[in-house]
């Protein structure tokens, strides 16, 4: 009896453990910048991850969601650590990642990532205009679209939250393995135009708000987070338990 019992303890810790295909999800919060009326500064970001998907849930803040975000990954090695070299404004969202305006091409905003940031990849979500795409940054300043991404809800800058969600193998991460990126965000017009919005330390000089200049960022973050060995714990101490009282029901005298 004390078996099955334990058992039956083990199997419930250990099953749904086994049976998560997801990656936890992760939260990042607004830098609370409010230049863009705050939707992004004091919105949101969930990520999580299977085997071969990343997943985001971006919860907007007060204002609406009428511009672009965009992601910068790092998640292979190489990469650029500022944008200055990304001239290209051919599309609505190209020129989210060049920063360079299509109507006024001598106007440019840049961005310097943080610390040993490299730049590999860029993510831009609309969910107004449905112009959303990822691109590879090249290290000549060419950018190459790999995909669209499309939001759910889609066509509408005054959902509460938007969904989207990019293939591992487009950011340069193939195969069914563990995955896992750096990642810094800006807020930014289909011509360019930089705010300071971001779920990351961001400091400059603009022209306006928006506008052109060049932008910093202080921080990265990561994805997965690094998660505490709790859960491995667990169920090694529902392992190790259950071992123990097979042992001692075994021995204990008729």
């Amino acid at each position: 009896m004390e078996t099955k019992r334990c058992l039956g303890r083990l199997l419930s810790v250990v099953i749904p453990l086994l049976l998560l295909n997801r990656t936890p999800a992760a939260v990042y919060y607004g830098n609370n910048d409010t230049t863009a009326g705050g939707v992004v500064g004091q919105g949101s970001v969930s990520f999580t991850s299977d085997s071969t998907t990343l997943y985001g849930n971006f919860t907007k803040g007060p204002d609406l969601f009428g511009e672009s975000l965009v992601f910068w990954i790092d998640s292979t090695a190489g990469g650029l650590h500022d944008t200055t070299s990304i001239t290209d404004n051919g599309s609505y969202a190209v020129r989210c990642v060049s920063g360079r305006s299509g109507i006024n091409p001598q106007n440019k905003s840049s961005v310097v990532f943080a610390g040993d940031f490299y730049a590999d990849y860029a993510v831009v979500v609309n969910g107004y205009q449905n112009y959303g795409a990822v691109f590879r940054l090249n290290s000549d300043g060419s950018v190459q679209r790999l995909a669209d991404v499309t939001t759910s809800p889609s066509s509408i800058d005054t959902a509460s939250a938007y969904q989207f969600s990019v293939a591992w193998s487009n950011l340069g991460q193939p195969g069914t393995g563990d995955h896992s990126a750096r990642f810094e965000s800006t807020y930014i017009t289909k011509q360019g135009a930089l705010y300071f919005e971001s779920f990351e330390q961001l400091t400059g000089t603009l022209s306006a708000t928006p506008g052109y200049g060049t932008a910093t960022f202080g921080t990265y973050d990561v994805f997965p987070v690094p998660e505490p060995i709790h859960l491995a714990l667990v169920a090694f101490g529902a392992v190790a338990g259950c071992i123990g009282v097979v042992r001692w029901v075994r021995r204990r005298p008729a």
